[in-house]
């Protein structure tokens, strides 16, 4: 009997290698290996606390391998591609793009492999909320200055974005309104022309209460503004030129003590310290029974020389 086995165990070994290499063929026939591409999220770990990324590519193409009926059960939710930020620097830093695949799936490359991401140092500042009226109250009516709580907010970021903060700002939509009303609404960042900051800042708070005096519309008068001095300039100083924005308002109040208002005057500004040209934000002085529209304050440039 073995040898019967002996002569039969050549013939026997071919059909094994036959039957696996069918097996195989017709496993491959059915469920081929493939290519796929796939637009993966980036995202960055391991930073230090005290640094933030400024810059980097939102995404990158993922192209990978595997059966068919792996590839049919995911989709580019189950990858993830990031970049390890422990040893980044502040500025540019080129890092090699990371990359993890669901069981089964092979990473055929990453495009690009690498990628250029800015590194910049937090710090925070504060800053003060303007209100912006939208829109106007209802005929007969009018807005009085609207007061905004906080009246400043902290704000942390970048300091290459911090720097190009222009205006902190929150829009105020009157909507035709008939009475006073306080909503809350959240604050615009903005640059010098315009456009917003904020993807890349921290805001704290990020919303502002603002309450907005509506009252039913009373005789009015323009009054140019006049600003108020006290102190006298340091010795080698000399006043040139004294700017006021805006250079007129208008105030609200019976007939009688508008007609006894020639100028509007700003609370007084010190000027024993003032040296060179700048500017300040004054309060106006309002008389008693009259009310300012907007603004409430002023802005007024000094330069001396």
């Amino acid at each position: 009997m073995w040898e019967h086995f002996k002569t039969n165990l050549p013939y026997r070994i071919i059909s094994l290698l036959l039957a696996i290499s069918l097996w195989a063929w017709v496993t491959t026939a059915q469920n081929p290996i493939k290519e796929a591409l796939y637009e993966v999220p980036l995202e960055s770990r391991d930073l230090s606390a005290d640094l933030m990324v400024a810059d980097k590519p939102s995404t990158v193409k993922v192209r990978v391998q595997a059966r068919d009926s792996v590839l049919a059960e995911v989709t580019s939710r189950d990858y993830q591609a990031y970049v390890d930020l422990s040893g980044a620097h502040v500025g540019t830093n080129t890092v090699p793009v990371e990359v993890t695949t669901p069981a089964g799936v092979e990473l055929v490359n990453t495009s690009p492999s690498q990628v250029p991401i800015v590194i910049d140092q937090i710090t925070q500042i504060q800053m003060p909320v303007r209100s912006a009226l939208v829109g106007s109250a209802a005929t007969g009516f009018a807005v009085l200055d609207p007061t905004v709580s906080p009246s400043e907010v902290l704000i942390a970021g970048p300091k290459s974005i911090l720097d190009r903060i222009s205006d902190v700002v929150v829009d105020v939509a009157l909507q035709g309104h008939r009475e006073s009303y306080l909503e809350r609404v959240p604050i615009k960042i903005l640059d010098e022309e315009g456009n917003p900051l904020q993807d890349w800042l921290k805001l704290q708070p990020d919303t502002v209460e603002v309450f907005v005096p509506v009252i039913r519309e009373l005789p009015s008068k323009r009054l140019v503004i006049k600003p108020v001095f006290e102190g006298d300039l340091p010795a080698n100083q000399t006043l040139k030129q004294v700017v006021v924005d805006p250079e007129m308002v208008q105030l609200f109040g019976r007939w009688e003590l508008l007609g006894e208002q020639d100028y509007l005057y700003t609370e007084p500004i010190d000027l024993s310290q003032w040296e060179g040209t700048g500017v300040i934000e004054v309060e106006l002085a309002v008389p008693e029974g009259t009310y300012l529209g907007v603004p409430g304050r002023v802005k007024v440039i000094i330069e001396t020389e």
